[in-house]
């Protein structure tokens, strides 16, 4: 099977995210990774963890993110799951959270290789009504 240059591109870009400021920064993982960065009191923790395939092949077939975003939200905060507030979508590619109570702030970016099947904005307006 031949793959275009274009192709190419796609697998070879990275997965990333944007860390809250302050410190700032940029997470960059591999292609099929889910970047974060939570930044709090503690200090910044950053890093990259891979979905199961079963999270990966849901997400493909229905076209919907939200389960890879709540299995990488009980990954970053575990049993405090319950405790993490949405913040708006700022972009297509990541989530912006924040701690209830500790107020630690979570950035997680979406594996580049399911960028083109589905968005993370897409994801946070289905269903709502855009006439207000």
């Amino acid at each position: 099977m031949r793959v275009s240059a274009s192709q190419n591109l796609v697998y070879a870009s990275k997965s990333t995210c944007q860390c809250p400021n302050p410190p700032g920064g940029q997470v960059a993982c591999e292609p099929h990774q889910i970047a974060f960065c939570r930044t709090g009191t503690s200090g910044v923790i950053s890093g990259c963890m891979s979905p199961p395939q079963e999270i990966v092949a849901e997400v493909l077939n229905s076209r919907d993110a939200s389960v890879l975003k709540e299995w990488a939200l009980s990954q970053i905060f575990g049993a405090e799951r319950d405790q993490i507030e949405e913040l708006p979508v700022l972009d297509d590619f990541q989530w912006h959270c924040r701690h209830k109570i500790t107020s630690e702030r979570v950035t997680i970016g979406l594996p580049a290789m399911l960028g083109r099947a589905v968005t993370v904005g897409t994801m946070e307006r289905r269903g709502q009504n855009v006439n207000g």
